[in-house]
Parts: structure tokens; sequence; C-alpha cells
């Protein structure tokens, strides 16, 4: 009898989990990690990891003096709900982390880009449908281009076609927050620039 009712206590749990994720709930190893402790690992993030999304793209500077390729970044899941949403969040904060390889800010001089010293803050505003609604900076990296560049990517990125009603807040509005950081170092070759793009990206 026993043996019976947890069988059935495993169906329902199954089940459970397979709407989810017809809900685009799909749970992440990520949601066991509390919010805090993530904003911690943010702040002693380690850029130029191996292994990670490999050879964003190469392009020249904004002088002939540097080449820099844009050896790696990451994308991660920032909060606890945007983990029982990964798929729909995975797909916005693609398409921004898309737009940030194709804007300007690869072109950006070395010395210009190591003034981006702190993270980007941006918030955005999803309607119930998919459509941005509007777009806020909310802290800045110390770079004033970057941030620029950063507001930019998260408007053209922030959209979707099949948003999930489960990730509205409670005026019925789906509300981001990307928090975004660029490294750069030389590589052995002096002409040679390695860089690095992190973007976190949450739901409020």
């Amino acid at each position: 009898m026993l043996e019976k009712i947890e069988k059935e206590k495993v169906t329902e749990a199954a089940e459970k989990r397979l709407q989810e994720i017809a809900r685009g709930k799909t749970p992440s190893k990520e949601s066991d990690t509390s919010d805090n402790s993530r904003d911690l690992k943010l702040r002693e993030y380690q850029p130029f990891r191996p292994n990670s999304v490999d050879s964003l793209f190469s392009s020249r500077a904004g002088t002939a003096d540097y080449l820099p390729t844009v050896q790696d970044g990451e994308v991660t899941m920032l909060n606890a709900k945007a983990d029982r949403h990964a798929l729909f969040v995975r797909r916005v904060a693609l398409q921004v982390f898309g737009a940030l390889r194709k804007q300007s800010w690869a072109e950006i001089s070395f010395s210009r880009l190591k003034q981006a010293q702190a993270m980007v803050t941006v918030y955005a505003t999803m309607s119930k449908t998919g459509e941005l609604l509007n777009v806020q900076l909310r802290d800045g990296s110390g770079s004033e281009i970057f941030n620029k560049v950063v507001v930019s990517s998260v408007r053209k990125g922030t959209w979707d076609q099949n948003p999930p009603p489960g990730a509205r807040a409670d005026d019925g509005t789906i509300r981001f927050v990307f928090k975004s950081k660029t490294w750069a170092r030389r590589g052995s070759d002096s002409r040679r620039e390695q860089r690095w793009l992190l973007l976190a990206t949450g739901l409020l």
C-alpha cells in the first residue's frame, strides 16, 4: 500500500514537472542558489574562462593599431524567478547578447573599454504579449559609450512571441533586469586583445 502511494506521488510530481515545462517554467539547477549568493558571485566573477562561448567574433578596433578578438562570454540567470521561466528568459537574454555582439561596442578602443569598471544595470519592461514597453539605465559602468551600447542592445533584444503568463508581475507586465560587464586584456601579441562579456538576466 505504501509502495503504491509513493509511486503515485512520483507520478504526480513528474506530471507537474511536464506541465511546468509546457508552460515555459523549466526548472534549473541554479534555482537552488539564493539571489543574494548570486549577487556575491557576480561581484567576485572571474572572466576569461575556458570552454564557454567560443570565438564570438573578431573585428578591428577603432584604430588600425590593435586587433581585438572577443574570445568568450557568458550568459547566466540572475535570480530564482528567472530559473522558473528559464526557456523564456534565455531566449530574451540570447537576443540581447546577440545584439551586443552586433553593436559597435566591439569597436571601442582598449583604453575606453577599460573605463568600464563596474556592472551596468538596465531595467526593461515587456508587455504581456511580448512587446518592449520601456528601458531604463539604473547603474552605469564608468564608460558612457558601453552604457549606451548595453541600453541599445536591451532595446533591440527584449521581445518575445510567446511570453509565459507566470512571468508577469502584479501589474501584468514582465519586468527584466539585465546586468552586464565587459573585460579586456592584452594578448601575448601586443597587437591583439582578449575581450570577455558577461550578461546576467533576471525577472522582477
